[in-house]
């Protein structure tokens, strides 16, 4: 039976497959404990896939700024398998269809940046925690001025209202957008929320602050803080099948992963600069129809009673 072949380093000859201690342990993993009687591996093929997909990245020459495709990772594991037969055989495509899902898992430490750029292994990964409260060194608060910039984009007037409390419960948003018409000489506008939070921990209870805003925000969305190389573990939550169900958007203040993980590790850090972060509109807000009611007793809590308050709103507001 044919064995892969490793050079060596302190001899002249070399080491097959099942002599090197590492790839005895990939062997191990994934249930071939003894080559020679031939045994078949011992866990799925999904699970195979991570094994070796993560015994393969985890090669000094592939990093973040190196990442390689599936077909790259795929080819790898067929030059292995063509050294040895103790190596189970895997169909290219579902190869690659279990890499992707394998990415998206949230408690995997394989990374897909994005579509197109590659994989690596992040061995420091750490994934979302649900229960999990961060201590806020960066507070909330300092991410209001960054996200109102990316409102400012949407809308022609963008205010902090963080600090309102007349809308009682879950009625305050971070930050209202106005975003004006003029049609036949009548001001029409469309009415953005955003419910900032620092992370995405707890998000399956502070996402419903961003729904509760539907009843009088036309496009309402729930944003945090999250490393832009991190992007694809968001697919393997639920957060997505909420935001869809519920009808409002996702922004992601998308920072480093360095800086993420001092955020997340409460260290003391110098106040975040718009140059620090980038916008992700992971899922954009869908229009919904307010009822006037809603809509109205919004704007009175605001202070907004005419068409003159709508426009000088934020100029009165931001001093």
């Amino acid at each position: 039976m044919a064995r892969a072949r490793f050079q060596d380093n302190n001899s002249n000859h070399p080491t097959t497959l099942n002599q090197n201690s590492t790839c005895k342990e990939l062997l191990s993993k994934l249930g071939v404990d003894n080559p020679e009687t031939g045994n078949s591996t011992s866990v799925n093929t999904m699970e195979t896939v991570r094994i070796v997909s993560e015994f393969l990245l985890k090669d000094e020459h592939i990093s973040e700024d190196k990442a390689i495709s599936a077909q790259d990772l795929f080819n790898k594991y067929q030059e292995l398998r063509e050294s040895t037969q103790d190596l189970p055989e895997i169909n290219k495509n579902s190869f690659v269809v279990y890499l992707s899902r394998i990415a998206n898992t949230p408690g995997s430490k394989i990374i897909c940046p994005g579509r197109r750029r590659g994989y690596y292994f992040d061995k420091n990964y750490t994934p979302l925690d649900d229960e999990e409260e961060t201590g806020d060194v960066i507070r909330e608060a300092d991410l209001y001025s960054l996200a109102k910039e990316w409102l400012f984009e949407k809308c022609d007037i963008a205010v902090d209202v963080s600090q309102k409390t007349a809308n009682r419960a879950w009625g305050n948003p971070d930050l209202v957008g106005f975003k004006l018409y003029d049609i036949l000489n009548k001001t029409l506008f469309e009415i953005y929320t955003i419910e900032l939070k620092l992370t995405p921990d707890g998000w399956r209870r502070w996402i419903f602050e961003a729904v509760s805003h539907t009843r009088f925000s036309n496009r309402s969305y729930f944003a945090f803080l999250y490393p832009e190389n991190w992007m694809s573990k968001l697919e393997g939550e639920d957060m997505r099948l909420y935001a869809e169900h519920f009808r409002i958007g996702i922004l992601v203040l998308a920072v480093t992963e360095e800086l993420y993980k001092r955020v997340k590790n409460n260290h003391q850090i110098a106040k975040l600069e718009i140059s620090d972060v980038s916008f992700i509109e992971y899922l954009p807000a869908p229009y919904i129809s307010t009822r006037p009611k809603f809509r109205n007793e919004f704007l009175t809590n605001l202070g907004i009673n005419n068409y003159r308050q709508l426009h000088q709103y934020g100029e009165s507001i931001d001093t």
